[in-house]
């Protein structure tokens, strides 16, 4: 396996002091330096020493993020009637990306029925992709090739954009983001009349975006199609149900047609959202398509239409999202069907003659090497004035993880903050629980809350090692503060009355007092 990051030797530098010297050599360089020189080495020391105190932290700062090893299988088999000579086969690949995403490739192998092979992978503008020679295959028999790459994927931060920053020139290798494709970002009349109702006579690029955004994540409620369909199609799917592919391609198109320019990503998303809570999850099941606009003076900022659920995500995509392709939309819709570009994605042929026919097939899996999945469970109930909130850490990466701390952030208005609670170590496909009880200010009853809990670890790899970090988060909804019981009430209000009788013989004494 190609290692992408290694790791460079250090030299030692040892400072021998004489035993029982150090005092001489702190008097000499006392008696040494005049009093402006003895301070000047005295700011220099004190610096050198914060530093020194600093880096530990910097050096430990966790990263949001996950490593996935993905293995796919794609096996040729010759179905006769005559041996197919020189096949090959053109794999599209998983490849590196900042930015709008935050993917590198650290390291990828390919084998033919289990023998590695050389290879050297080729970029086009929207994907990567390499070319295998297995050979010849004879009648009736296959040949499997089997590509694995690992990739770290960070969470992309959130795009903190000020509308009135956007600009309003879009640059000539962009415009051919606007236009339409036929079968899939149609401009169709009902399209463009439907876009220009939402942004109505808004001109600012974002805000349309964002019109645009908040329209189709209400359009549709969410379910699985067994058809990949166009914009159009989307738009007149009826109940409005859809799928990723269905937010996504109408939202592209709706953009279009407003001149915002977008275009999709395609790739896996390892969330529960798509039934990825186990070790590893099929490939074919974890597909996946979000969007990417370009705004002037920004670039390209990516969305999610369906993640998190009725929410989605403007200008934030987490590490769930791995990508395989950034697609314009050429070439795509083939044969009247949608046939995505992106890693997976493959084709093969061989030479004639004589014929021959060579059909193929493919299986593969994700699997989470550095990963944690969090359950955050807040209670209904209030207890003492507490509210008791129980998480659950569960690691479904193949590497253990240790050192495992959890910290519940809370509104300081509605809560009394909480210390950071040791979970220890998790081993691989093992669950760690903590209980929070942050106490319920009087502000909070009445009220719905959003509870976030920030989960740091640390996990070894082969080509990383260091400190994670896993956000996962809950809403809760406190009931109104209960009304005293009305025997608690009269004996308030007896003790009340006690009070005011007993202040009053005590202001009376005072001024008998002062009269004598």
């Amino acid at each position: 396996m190609g290692v992408l990051y290694k790791g460079e030797n250090l030299r030692r530098c040892d400072i021998r002091v004489p035993p029982n010297g150090i005092r001489r050599f702190f008097k000499v360089v006392k008696n040494s330096l005049e009093g402006e020189q003895l301070r000047k080495l005295a700011v220099i020391g004190l610096s050198i020493f914060v530093l020194f105190l600093i880096q530990p932290v910097a050096s430990a700062q966790a990263e949001e993020a996950a490593i996935y090893t993905i293995t796919i299988d794609y096996e040729l088999t010759n179905d006769g009637p005559n041996q197919a000579n020189n096949v090959r086969a053109t794999i599209s690949l998983f490849d590196n990306y900042s930015v709008w995403a935050d993917q590198v490739v650290l390291s990828e192998e390919i084998s033919v029925d289990g023998a590695p092979t050389s290879f050297t992978a080729s970029r086009g503008e929207e994907n990567r992709w390499v070319e295998v020679n297995v050979g010849n295959i004879p009648v009736g028999a296959s040949k499997t090739i089997t590509v694995v790459q690992t990739l770290r994927v960070k969470t992309v931060p959130q795009f903190e954009i000020d509308p009135e920053s956007v600009g309003t020139s879009i640059p000539s290798e962009v415009v051919k983001y606007t236009l339409p494709v036929d079968g899939l970002f149609e401009n169709a009349p009902e399209i463009v009349a439907y876009a220009d109702q939402v942004v109505e006579n808004e001109t600012n690029l974002y805000r349309k975006a964002r019109l645009l955004f908040e329209n189709v994540i209400s359009y549709f409620s969410y379910k699985r199609q067994l058809v990949e369909h166009g914009a159009l199609d989307a738009f007149r799917l009826s109940p409005r149900e859809g799928d990723c592919s269905d937010y996504s391609n109408l939202y592209i198109a709706l953009a279009r047609a407003v001149g915002v320019p977008a275009k999709a990503i395609i790739g896996l998303a390892y969330s529960p959202l798509y039934g990825a809570t186990e070790i590893s999850a099929d490939v074919d099941e974890i597909g996946h398509e979000w969007v990417m606009i370009y705004l002037p003076s920004i670039g390209w900022v990516p969305l999610d239409l369906v993640w998190p659920t009725g929410v989605g995500s403007f200008g934030y995509i987490d590490y769930s999202h791995i990508v395989g392709a950034s697609v314009g939309g050429e070439n795509v819709v083939k044969d009247g069907e949608i046939k995505w570009q992106g890693s997976g994605v493959w084709g093969w042929r061989w030479t004639k003659p004589p014929p021959a026919t060579v059909r193929g097939s493919h299986t593969g899996t994700v699997a989470p090497e550095i990963a944690l999945q969090l359950n955050l469970t807040p209670s209904r109930e209030i207890a003492d004035g507490e509210l008791i909130a129980t998480l659950q850490v569960k690691n479904i990466g193949r590497r253990p993880a240790s050192n495992v701390k959890a910290q519940l952030v809370v509104d300081s208005s509605y809560f009394d903050e909480v210390p950071i609670e040791n979970i220890g170590d998790i081993p691989s496909g093992s669950t760690g629980e903590v209980t929070f009880r942050p106490r319920v200010k009087e502000g909070a009853y009445g009220e719905s809350h959003t509870l976030t809990v920030n989960v740091t670890y640390d996990s070894p790899h082969d080509t990383i090692s260091g400190t994670f970090l896993a956000k996962g988060e809950a809403s809760v909804s406190i009931s109104s503060l209960p009304a005293p019981p009305a025997e608690q009430l009269f004996n308030l209000l007896l003790y009340a009355l006690v009070a005011v009788l007993v202040g009053s013989i005590v202001a009376l004494a005072a001024v008998l007092l002062r009269r004598r």
